[in-house]
């Protein structure tokens, strides 16, 4: 089905067919520990893609010395629990969650260029942009709070 090929952090996998919806030649994605499908902390930061993880770090300090309690959750996912995601409200139960599958349409979380964290999403969300990353909060479509991303042009 797929094969992983390490190079400098990031997974390539040759995929055949995902879903038998669609057939693609190569995904990027990050390197997770054997056996886990999804990561979520501040411990998890070794594995976002090297140029976030310096803003992320900078953007975190900053917000918690401005007052903002919150948490990191969810940081780097798996192509197949990113998928698992997407299904959601669509052909397995319950509401939609994301609007990126991960393949058509890349997914920052996939790439180690996202994280969603908990707590006063503005004030957090609004110091984003200082740091040079994009705040869900601000997109016109697919509104999304908890999500903080490095910009789009700048993944691998």
């Amino acid at each position: 089905m797929s094969t992983p090929v390490k190079a400098q952090g990031i997974f390539e996998l040759k995929i055949e067919s995902v879903r038998r919806l669609y057939t693609v030649s190569t995904v990027k994605q990050a390197a997770l520990p054997a056996g886990k499908k999804v990561l979520s902390g501040e411990g998890s930061f070794e594995y976002l893609h090297p140029k976030f993880r310096e803003r992320i770090v900078r953007l975190i300090a900053a917000a918690r010395a401005a007052g903002w309690t919150g948490k990191v959750g969810q940081t780097v996912r798996s192509l197949a629990y990113q998928q698992e995601l997407y299904a959601q409200g669509r052909n397995k139960p319950g509401s939609i969650v994301t609007h990126v599958d991960g393949v058509r349409n890349k997914a920052g979380h996939v790439l180690g260029c996202a994280i969603d964290v908990t707590g006063d999403f503005d004030k957090i969300g609004n110091m984003a942009r200082s740091f040079n990353l994009e705040w869900g909060g601000n997109w016109a479509k697919a509104w999304d709070k908890p999500h903080i991303q490095l910009p789009r042009g700048e993944w691998p």
